[in-house]
């Protein structure tokens, strides 16, 4: 049996990461969120570390099995320079929704992302409900956020190689990188994680695309604590030229039943 396998895993995933019982307190100074990311990438589950390194495959695989399950509505707001636009996110199992709103309640798109075992999809439709033509690789509203970029994608992606240990804030992490597959259409040829060792919270990555340059730096800045576990409160989205953007979540998310 492997040192993975012998770990015990507790709970569900919130964007990117795994749930943490009795860990984090509500609010971290420095740096984590995902996932996505994200968002989707992202709760924090208990794990009982071990010396030895799990393989790239054990660990993302730990974090797709550990999302389902999550019944939670959030609101929040993207932000990028002086302008935000409201949000809100319904977590539901492999089914994330986005609903983005002006600030006096007018809808401007729906977002629904399906997670599958190894890749997701995307649907967009817009504030009169008429489906768009849309891409993972296009903006979400022009914000410099892109849709896979909300469904921290690469978290889904096949494989992926320990490529050993690092600090980041002072957490010892393990330093997983992750390549595109081949039928995946998507900006990012590859993406490197930061994997905390003591619960598998990723604290950040950083996604490459062709040529090995540098496109996207995701950085958990704040978390808080909810019904179902820690999750992430403010994620950064910096490209490698320009201004970063910010997903924000607002205040208790809701609990919502199973459908």
């Amino acid at each position: 049996m492997s040192t993975f396998s012998q770990i015990k895993l507790k709970t569900h995933l919130v964007l990117g990461g795994a749930r943490s019982v009795g860990v984090w307190g509500a609010r971290f100074l420095g740096g984590l969120f995902v996932g996505l990311v994200v968002f989707g990438g992202a709760g924090f589950g208990e794990l009982r570390a071990q010396s030895e390194a799990p393989s790239g495959a054990e660990i993302l695989g730990a974090i797709r099995q550990a999302r389902t399950g999550l019944q939670q509505t959030f609101t929040g707001k993207i932000r990028r320079g002086d302008r935000s636009i409201p949000y809100q996110m319904n977590l539901e199992g492999a089914v994330t929704r986005f609903e983005f709103r002006t600030f006096d309640g007018k809808i401007l798109q729906r977002v629904v992302i399906r997670m599958g075992a190894f890749d997701a999809t995307l649907e967009v439709r817009d504030g009169e409900g008429q489906l768009q033509k849309t891409r993972f690789e296009d903006e979400v509203l022009n914000m410099g956020v892109t849709y896979e970029d909300l469904a921290l994608r690469f978290l889904f992606w096949q494989g992926g190689n320990v490529e050993g240990a690092e600090r980041v804030m002072l957490f010892k992490c393990w330093k997983l990188r992750v390549k595109r597959p081949e039928a995946v259409p998507s900006r990012y040829r590859e993406v490197v994680l930061s994997v905390r060792q003591s619960d598998f919270a990723f604290l950040k990555s950083e996604a490459y695309g062709e040529g090995g340059m540098l496109m996207r730096t995701f950085t958990v800045k704040e978390i808080q604590a909810s019904s179902q576990g820690t999750i992430p409160k403010k994620l950064q989205i910096a490209p490698a030229e320009g201004d970063a953007s910010y997903l924000e979540v607002d205040g208790e998310p809701t609990t919502r039943p199973p459908r």
